[in-house]
């Protein structure tokens, strides 16, 4: 799902006994115990990922925007979540803080991030953005009532 705000997002988990995953949460499953860069590994492949200059999926399809989820089945987290790089950018529960990386309190996976804040972090990169903004450890922010066609979500289990 793509043009929803955080809000929207947030309700729509919320109605499904879940939640938007943390920052922390999102980078762990995407970089794993390891600390990858990508959630296949260290290297990049155009192949790996829906992103700006990568004009067809896996299977050799061309593709315009965000594709089908799954499509890069190939290249999967290390515990076979699917899509954390490219496709859509998605945001995460977290309020965004430019400097919040640099606190001991950020490399938790149970890290929650600041208390308030104007703007919400996404992870991920999208259809729309270079390679560089598909790495793991890649931060973006928006205000929480954006919708966008690259901005997407995916809900986790509620604590």
């Amino acid at each position: 799902v793509v043009g929803v705000t955080w809000y929207g997002a947030q309700a729509y988990c919320e109605a499904l006994g879940r939640r938007l995953p943390t920052e922390g949460e999102w980078e762990f499953a995407a970089r794993g115990p390891s600390g990858t860069l990508y959630p296949w590994g260290n290297e990049w492949t155009v192949q790996a990922s829906n992103v700006r200059g990568a004009t067809t999926n896996a299977d050799g399809v061309v593709i315009a925007g965000a594709g089908p989820v799954g499509d890069y089945a190939d290249y999967t987290s290390r515990d076979g979540i699917r899509d954390l790089s490219g496709n859509v950018a998605e945001w995460t529960a977290d309020w965004f803080d430019a400097a919040h990386y640099r606190s001991l309190d950020a490399i938790r996976t149970d890290d929650s991030g600041p208390d308030s804040g104007t703007l919400k972090a996404v992870r991920g990169g999208s259809w729309n953005d270079s390679p560089f903004y598909a790495r793991a450890v890649n931060r973006q922010a928006l205000t929480p009532d954006t919708a966008s066609a690259s901005v997407g979500f995916r809900c986790v289990m509620a604590r």
